[in-house]
């Protein structure tokens, strides 16, 4: 449920954002709109190490303290699936954008829209993600630094 909520919620301040973003000036969201699919590679090309090296420092410390680290391993690989699934999806919907733009079903104004609010919540989701793994890296360190003392 908690998640049905954030994925709403990164819907909601997306929309508006991209609503905002529209009105507007238009070249931040193009511009990003060109790009995410790269970007969001990259992210996840780094968030993939950075697990790896989470699991690892767990498995060290499991059996010193006796923890079960399932939960932990379980989150990671639910991480890393739900952010190839968004990086597929994003890429499906922008290209479902352009082939609805090109025929002229919906205006080109609300498209921009619908596509910008996806770009903007995949971004937000995977910043989530990032500062997720950063905390629980600087946790394990902070851990690790405690029990040396």
């Amino acid at each position: 449920m908690n998640r049905i909520l954030k994925i709403i919620a990164y819907l909601a301040i997306a929309f508006v954002l991209s609503y905002l973003a529209n009105n507007g000036c238009r070249d931040f969201i193009k511009g990003l709109s060109d790009n995410i699919i790269s970007l969001l590679a990259t992210i996840l090309a780094i968030n993939i190490p950075t697990s790896t090296l989470i699991i690892s420092e767990i498995n060290k410390i499991k059996d010193k303290f006796s923890i079960d680290p399932s939960p932990a391993f379980k989150e990671l690989r639910h991480g890393l699936i739900a952010q190839i699934f968004v990086l597929c999806s994003l890429i499906v919907i922008l290209i479902g954008c352009d082939f609805i733009q090109n025929m002229d079903f919906i205006t080109s104004w609300k498209i921009h829209i619908i596509s910008g609010t996806f770009v903007l919540a995949s971004l937000i989701y995977y910043l989530e993600v990032i500062y997720d793994l950063g905390i629980a890296l600087f946790k394990l360190i902070d851990f690790k630094a405690n029990k040396k003392e």
